[in-house]
């Protein structure tokens, strides 16, 4: 099935526009309220079921069911539950930007607690564009140790054992980025890096029967500093934040299983980001690092 089909056209209508620029208004408004963060979390969760319960869109039901093969009453459901994902997401985002995570602090736990005791640096985590991916630094604090974040430009102001390499730019940039990250992890220490979105070198890997492109950053810092690599993930539960550690991963296609294993496990954590990836993916090929770490 085509983009097109799939999302009904290209041109949108003027109702349709009207209403997604009312949804935006009031999410805003939330975002900028006095409301307690749970009470704001549901808000924004209330609005953007209704939205895409309303707008058939923000994902459509039948992009839902091209890429899980749900029936359509349960691709409806998922895709509700998109809609009020997302929205917590642009209500994080919103109340992070130049803030600190501290409101969000009490929200997040881990689903063992026994992983605070439990995990050691140095290790390389790796998670994906997936549930309250925005909230993981709030799991990660609890954590004994420093850590660096590979990503392409800071969220919130990092806290005192947090820091940011920017990945932005070209292949140079990128490369600093993966130097910073060897050193930090043969000082003993947590790094943090996405598997999916924009890379430079990336590796074609499959999930839920189409391809995706994960970056190459982790399997190399792994192959270089001799440390493994664990997924990690930060789902919504109501107006919490449960985080979990899955098994430790050995490679790309690895890595992919672990993924496709959350995204069947529970669908509606799935960003849209992540949902219109794997639908619309162009034709991939893998491409090799083009820098050198030494």
């Amino acid at each position: 099935m085509s983009r097109r089909a799939l999302r009904g056209g290209d041109r949108e209508p003027v109702w349709r526009r009207a209403g997604r620029e009312l949804f935006d208004r009031f999410e805003r408004a939330v975002a900028s309220s006095s409301l307690s963060t749970p009470t704001s979390v549901a808000a924004a969760a209330a609005l953007g079921a209704a939205r895409a319960r309303l707008a058939g869109r923000w994902p459509a039901s039948a992009e839902i069911a091209a890429l899980f093969g749900t029936p359509p009453r349960a691709s409806r459901r998922i895709a509700v539950r998109i809609g009020a994902l997302e929205a917590k997401n642009r209500l994080t985002v919103r109340r992070l930007a130049g803030s600190s995570l501290a409101p969000f602090a009490s929200l997040v736990r881990w689903h063992d607690p026994r992983t605070t005791a439990a995990l050691r640096p140095p290790v390389i985590l790796v998670t994906a564009h997936f549930g309250a991916l925005h909230l993981l630094a709030a799991a990660l604090d609890q954590l004994a140790g420093s850590r660096l974040v590979l990503r392409w430009s800071p969220l919130h102001v990092p806290g005192p054992r947090e820091r940011i390499a920017s990945t932005s730019g070209g292949p140079e940039s990128r490369a600093n980025a993966l130097r910073e990250a060897i050193r930090e992890l043969r000082d003993g220490n947590f790094v943090l890096t996405l598997l999916d979105g924009e890379h430079g070198a990336g590796t074609v890997v499959t999930v839920l029967d189409r391809p995706a492109r994960f970056g190459s950053g982790a399997f190399l810092l792994a192959r270089y500093s001799k440390v493994p690599i664990l997924p990690v993930v930060a789902r919504w539960v109501g107006t919490r934040v449960v985080c979990e550690l899955g098994r430790p991963v050995s490679g790309a296609d690895e890595a992919a299983r672990w993924l496709e294993k959350e995204l069947r496990q529970d669908p509606a954590q799935a960003t849209l980001g992540l949902v219109r990836q794997l639908l619309f993916e162009p034709a991939l090929e893998s491409t090799e690092a083009g820098f050198s770490l030494r």
